[in-house]
């Protein structure tokens, strides 16, 4: 049974002004290197089998402040990724809400909604995202991962392995989601 630890990356200007960063590779703020060396202190106690990130700056640096002086080789990966927004990358919560409305529906069918042709549903996070995760516990069975990642990523996965509610759903930036990987199955702790 391997234990993935999947962590948000710490802040980003983009996220205090509420703006969708999806694959633009935004760099961490002051704030949420703060964040990321309060998720090192909370893992202190934690010994790490591998450290495992997106490859976008904000989730590596993240996990570069996390790993601090452990002897690891961050492994990133980009199936790791946030969702892809496609053209409303950039663009505020406001901004898309004057353009689109809001939309709020029963799990299934947010899963698979897109607001705008060019961009991920959750469903096809969860089809990109799923097997690279199989494939790290596998690798690290009766071990603790670290995974850093996107809270877009991490919702998706409360989601569809824990029938968590979409609209109610939200991932702080550093905080951590522990999942085990047992029987063949990712489970939610």
């Amino acid at each position: 049974m391997a234990r993935l630890h999947l962590i948000r990356h710490g802040q980003t200007d983009w996220n205090v002004e509420k703006r969708y960063q999806g694959s633009q590779d935004i760099p961490l703020n002051e704030r949420g290197r703060l964040q990321a060396l309060d998720a090192k202190a909370t893992l202190s106690n934690k010994t790490f089998a591998g450290i495992y990130s997106s490859d976008l700056k904000r989730a590596y640096e993240t996990a570069e402040i996390i790993k601090g002086d452990r002897e690891h080789t961050i492994i990133a990966f980009s199936e790791l990724r946030e969702t892809c927004y496609g053209c409303l990358e950039g663009k505020t919560l406001a901004e898309i809400e004057a353009e689109f409305g809001t939309h709020q529906e029963n799990n299934q069918i947010t899963l698979h909604h897109k607001i705008v042709p060019d961009m991920e549903s959750g469903f096809e996070v969860i089809q990109r995202v799923l097997p690279t995760l199989e494939l790290i516990a596998q690798k690290h069975q009766d071990q603790d991962v670290l995974v850093v990642t996107h809270g877009g990523v991490i919702r998706a996965l409360l989601v569809h392995l824990a029938n968590y509610d979409w609209s109610t759903t939200k991932i702080q930036n550093g905080q951590v989601v522990t999942f085990i990987y047992s029987e063949n199955q990712l489970k939610l702790i």
